[in-house]
């Protein structure tokens, strides 16, 4: 990061999660931890805000799911509306019309 040009630079001692685990929501960190398994994000109180937007309605979320599209399989955002449309489990028009394509 400072080889980037950035200043201030900082590790947590004992890593994200650990921070979390110590302070909760009344901590710096804001929102839920993205993790690598098949929870995708982890939120640190039930209090926790949702600082990301669906990409559909602009609904604050921190509902990760991949694109329906499996030649896309992006990581998207989508709020839970909007994942209960089929049509919106995927990320974009295009995703969903090649979609539709292969099955027709």
């Amino acid at each position: 990061m400072k080889q980037n040009g950035f200043n201030e630079v900082y590790q947590i001692d004992g890593g994200i999660v650990k921070y979390g685990e110590t302070y909760g929501d009344e901590g710096l960190w804001e929102g839920s931890l993205y993790v690598f398994d098949d929870r995708m994000g982890t939120k640190f109180s039930a209090q926790a805000k949702d600082i990301g937007s669906c990409v559909h309605c602009g609904a604050k979320t921190s509902n990760y799911e991949n694109c329906a599209n499996e030649a896309c399989n992006d990581l998207v955002l989508i709020c839970e509306t909007c994942q209960q449309n089929p049509a919106k489990l995927f990320h974009d028009v295009e995703c969903l019309q090649a979609n539709e394509a292969t099955i027709n």
